[in-house]
């Protein structure tokens, strides 16, 4: 059984084994992290791609994935030597990543390739400097954006550090397999600066499109038209579709954030961008052709939707697509300093919600979820916030000690995610830094519940979650009766009594989780509470099952002994419970047994407490014999 992350089980994530990962040569994790066959590959600012484990918390291959790929590169906002900051793509037998040269070396913007499997894993394959395409201006230049691999090709921006000083920005088209340059797009004329890529591209090979977006022009040059841009290429030519441009000339409102496709509920396919001024612009992919704003201004978009962001750098995080909705980070909303949106595609807002914090990196969406960072006001604390695609209710929440500037990642039921540590200038790369992985813990999740014919059939549902599948089980029914399967088995009890019955549930590393039933057979001749079930009442400690009223859970009584259980949810846990059982008793545990002494009905009260001291109450009749 695979491990899966979901609405239904995303509230049980707590922090990996391993993890955090902060060893002392680790610096910080400016990008986000990048996952494949147990493995989790993350840059480090100080100039490392780092190769984890992530079962069992140790470097991949040797020591080579820290010691040899050590290449600094720009000094950054701050003041310090970045590394690596870009997120690294995994293709085939390669970690394809932006990286900074080595120090003294001729040109900061390289793009590198490197083994991840092999005799010599974290060795390079290729390496290839993007700076002497773009007129030499190799001083400034660094590879912020992270290279995506469609088509056996890696496409990668070209960006300045910081606008100290500013390059000419240029797309690039690499063979993956070799690194040779097969195209580069220039943003800006030869001789000129401006119009970096500082963000992924994104590609459309059914359609022969990628798709940038550009910073700033150079402040003292004129017009350029494809500054402050989205920008629409042909992928075998490199020759620009068509542009939108928005922001004002000689001003830092541009498009930090790459962007996203998406398609309306009829069909037509769009694509949307995130711009410094706090606006997401959304247009129709097949209408985007020739320049669209000759004199500045956006023109051509089919919506317009201001999301909101910080004062500074405005918005910048890239929107994410998933259940017909687009997802989008801004802020502040009212008391909270940024926020999550949910869009129809349409524009038309469905939720909205307040987060302790601005986010800088793109919401994820998985599974029904929507997970973002957000960094504090004191720049050296954020939270990962795990929130219903739905109806943007909040899940749960984590806290980690530094910025995390990447957007979190999902694969095999984790969420990966880096930190870097801050200051009042942003990011400071020359502290140490730590990778965060939450995942669902081991353990046994049974059900039970009685069979429909009038017979004394047991059937049972035994999963496993968390852990490191795949995973086996044994149910234990009774004396000398077994089974090996997981999922849905069924036992038939011969026979009135009290049987214990049990199921292991062991996962690959050999961790493993019991969960035990008390189960017992009696026949009383029909049941209670007028629901339909057989003469057989089966009354235990399992979850679900026999004859109930929800909510809550109530089994059916044997000698006027019930077992009360609620499913609690909504609001924020953890939940205190105050069961009033109608005959001047009291309970505080979550699923309390409770005895009538007296036949009788008796109306029976929960009242639901949450972590904010918000109440819910429901009420039933119960019938005791």
């Amino acid at each position: 059984m695979e491990r899966t992350l979901a609405r239904t089980n995303a509230s049980l994530l707590t922090i990996s084994p391993h993890f955090p990962f902060a060893p002392s040569y680790l610096r910080a994790v400016a990008g986000s992290v990048a996952v494949a066959n147990g493995t989790a590959y993350f840059p480090s600012a100080g100039g490392n791609l780092v190769a984890l484990n992530v079962t069992t918390g140790t470097i991949h291959g040797s020591s080579s994935w820290v010691a040899n790929t050590t290449h600094f590169g720009i000094i950054n906002c701050s003041g310090s030597p970045s590394g690596l900051v870009s997120t690294p793509a995994i293709w085939g037998n390669l970690a394809i990543v932006g990286t900074g040269g080595a120090l003294g070396a001729q040109g900061y913007g390289w793009v590198r390739a490197y083994n991840v499997t092999g005799p010599n894993p974290g060795t390079a394959r290729w390496s290839t400097n993007l700076t002497g395409s773009v007129g030499g201006s190799w001083a400034g230049a660094y590879t912020w954006s992270s290279p995506v691999i469609a088509g056996g090709d890696a496409y990668i921006g070209l960006a300045s550090g910081c606008d100290a000083p500013l390059v000419q920005g240029a797309l690039f088209q690499l063979n993956a397999t070799t690194g040779n340059i097969l195209n580069v797009a220039h943003m800006v004329s030869t001789g000129q600066t401006g119009a970096g890529i500082w963000s992924s591209p994104t590609v459309d090979l059914k359609n022969h499109t990628v798709w940038v977006t550009t910073g700033n022009e150079n402040k003292h040059q004129i017009y350029q038209q494809y500054a402050r841009s989205l920008i629409a290429l042909n992928t075998s030519t490199f020759q620009v579709i068509g542009h939108a441009q928005e922001g004002t000339p000689g001003t830092d409102q541009d498009f930090g954030a790459g962007p996203t496709l998406f398609s309306t509920s009829s069909g037509v396919p769009m694509v949307v961008a995130v711009n410094k001024n706090d606006s997401a612009y959304a247009f129709a992919r097949s209408n985007f052709t020739g320049n669209m704003s000759p004199n500045g201004g956006v023109k051509g978009w089919v919506w317009e939707k201001y999301i909101g962001g910080p004062t500074t750098p405005g918005a910048i995080a890239p929107a994410a697509f998933g259940d017909s909705q687009l997802y989008f980070a801004g802020g502040p909303e009212g008391s909270q300093a940024g926020s999550v949106w949910a869009l129809a595609p349409s524009g038309a807002t469905i939720w909205h919600v307040g987060v302790g914090g601005y986010i800088r990196a793109g919401v994820t969406y998985a599974d029904g979820l929507v997970i973002a960072a957000a960094i504090g006001s004191s720049n050296n604390a954020s939270s990962v916030i795990i929130l219903n695609a739905t109806n943007g209710r909040l899940i749960a929440e984590y806290n980690a000690s530094g910025q995390v500037n990447g957007e979190p990642a999902v694969a095999d039921g984790r969420v990966y995610f880096g930190t870097a540590w801050g200051n009042a200038g942003g990011p400071d790369f020359s502290a140490p830094g730590s990778l965060y992985a939450l995942e669902i813990p081991i353990h046994a999740q049974p059900n039970a519940y009685p069979g429909t014919v009038p017979t004394p059939v047991v059937v049972f549902d035994g999963l496993g979650i968390g852990g490191s599948p795949p995973y086996s089980c044994v149910w234990i029914f009774g004396p000398g009766a077994r089974s090996n399967l997981c999922g849905l088995v069924s036992y038939s009890y011969t026979s009135t009594g009290v049987y214990e019955a049990s199921l292991w549930v062991n996962d690959s590393v050999s961790e493993s989780s019991r969960w035990i039933y008390t189960i017992q057979v009696v026949d009383n001749g029909g049941c209670l509470l007028g629901h339909p079930c057989s003469n057989w009442i089966l009354v235990g400690n399992f979850t679900t099952g026999g004859c109930y009223a929800q909510p809550p859970s109530l089994f059916c009584p044997v000698n006027g002994l019930l077992d009360f259980a609620s499913y609690s949810s909504g609001g924020t846990p953890p939940y205190t419970y105050l069961w009033n059982f109608g005959d001047r008793t009291q309970s505080e545990l979550p699923t309390p047994i409770h005895q009538y002494l007296e036949p009788g009905e008796y109306t029976v009260t929960l009242t639901l407490t949450d972590k904010n001291h918000l109440q819910a109450s429901t009420q039933f009749v119960v019938t005791a014999t």
